[in-house]
């Protein structure tokens, strides 16, 4: 059984249309005007726009096309007459005969493929080479600090030469550092920066993929040019000084990536508690809030 509403009369239906007519020029007279935001509300407000101005994202943008623009100028660095004197510019495999160029390849794809994720119209397809993106940077932060380790202990321990054929006078002063150093240093930023590294199994079979790829090509280089790429590799005892090396390097590989993981699980566990911690004390503040309202409502 429905109960009838309540009849109004008409003076009050007329009193409450002239209440809600906002063109009415009763509503105009006893409504007053707006009241500028507290100062408070004001800071909030900057701190929305600056928040949004500020976003992790965003910063990860820009330094993603930041190091797409570094690699890209460093790549094509190569095709110029300039580096003509170097000794991969001519040979069988061009500069893809070292490891250092591989990975610098790789590395500037995936910055590529970061760039990407975020510009491409379709949802999926963001979706798929943010993916992507993630396994190969995961992969590529043990390979890159792998390169950089051996080369500088290789060549600060009496090694000189065995590493980088053709020493430090026949290339630019910033060349060695760039490939050498920077690609370790962008890696550990891109770690730390951006939030989506999940270090997936995917990105050790990358790893195992890399490895057996370079091994083989390298085998190929010899084959082909005469003479491995590394002067190392040729005064290693062959087979077992090339495949001890290549171990070496598998575990120093590996052992990074395991590092890299513990450091973002550390770090994401880290955000996360801030972030509870956080939402508590909202919650227990909103909550004191209206309890003091609800005593002071009863009093």
């Amino acid at each position: 059984i429905q109960r009838a509403a309540p009849r109004r009369s008409a003076t009050t239906d007329s009193r409450t249309d002239r209440e809600g007519d906002s063109s009415s020029p009763d509503f105009a007279l006893s409504t007053p005007p707006p009241l500028p935001p507290h100062p408070s509300q004001r800071r909030s407000l900057v701190h929305v726009r600056r928040y949004r101005l500020l976003h992790r994202q965003n910063f990860e943008f820009i330094f993603h096309v930041a190091s797409l623009i570094l690699y890209s100028r460093v790549w094509l660095w190569h095709t110029t007459p300039a580096a003509m004197s170097l000794p991969g510019a001519t040979g069988f495999g061009w500069f893809f005969r070292y490891l250092t160029f591989c990975s610098y390849t790789l590395q500037l794809i995936q910055f590529a493929l970061c760039v990407l994720c975020r510009i491409l119209p379709s949802q999926r397809a963001r979706l798929a080479t943010s993916i992507a993106a993630d396994r190969l940077a995961c992969a590529l932060f043990g390979l890159a600090n792998m390169i950089s380790a051996m080369f500088y202990t290789i060549e600060n321990t009496g090694g000189k030469g065995l590493i980088d054929a053709a020493g430090r006078g026949a290339k630019p002063w910033w060349l060695a550092e760039t490939v050498h150093a920077l690609n370790s240093v962008i890696a550990w930023i891109d770690l730390f920066l951006v939030e989506d590294r999940t270090f997936h199994g995917h990105s050790k079979v990358l790893i195992v993929m890399f490895i057996v790829g370079y091994c083989s090509w390298a085998l190929v280089v010899k084959h082909v040019y005469g003479a491995f790429p590394y002067p190392l590799m040729t005064l290693l005892p062959f087979p077992w000084g090339f495949v001890g090396l290549a171990a070496v390097a598998s575990c120093i590989i590996l052992l990074v990536f395991e590092l890299g993981k513990r450091l973002k699980d550390s770090q994401r566990n880290g955000e996360a508690r801030r972030r509870d911690a956080a939402n508590g004390a909202t919650t227990r503040a909103a909550a004191k809030a209206k309890a003091a309202k609800a005593k002071a409502k009863a009093t």
